[in-house]
């Protein structure tokens, strides 16, 4: 499990957490494996978490898909890419001088399900 930040609107720090068998895909992608494709899940929280509350998931899919693989020999080769966000606002994103809504980095900004949306387009 991997923490990182990506900037929303060059402004805001955005905490994401990323899960996977990341040795696995560097060595399969520097291979050029056919055989195995890359599938990226986003996971989206309930209001009111943070991507911290996936874990427990995100170990869980990466079990599963271990285990499908290994049962099925014969299909194609699925290394899942798990990325839980957190929605501006919430878990671990908060603009980086919150004053309860009456700093500079806060002006103007209304959390709603539409900038959430766009939150999530833009990563």
């Amino acid at each position: 499990l991997e923490e990182k930040t990506w900037m929303f609107q060059n402004k805001y720090p955005i905490a994401y957490e990323v899960a996977s068998h990341a040795s696995d895909i560097i060595i399969d992608a520097a291979n050029n494996d056919d055989d195995v494709e890359v599938v990226p899940i986003l996971l989206l929280n309930g209001f009111g978490v943070g991507s911290f509350h996936q874990h427990s998931l995100m170990r869980q899919i990466l079990l599963q898909n271990d285990n499908d693989d290994e049962k099925d020999e014969k299909k194609q080769k699925q290394q899942y890419v798990i990325y839980g966000i957190d929605y501006l606002g919430q878990g671990k994103s908060w603009p980086e001088s919150c004053n309860d809504g009456n700093s500079n980095d806060e002006l103007n900004l209304g959390y709603s399900a539409d900038m959430w949306l766009d939150q999530l387009k833009g990563f």
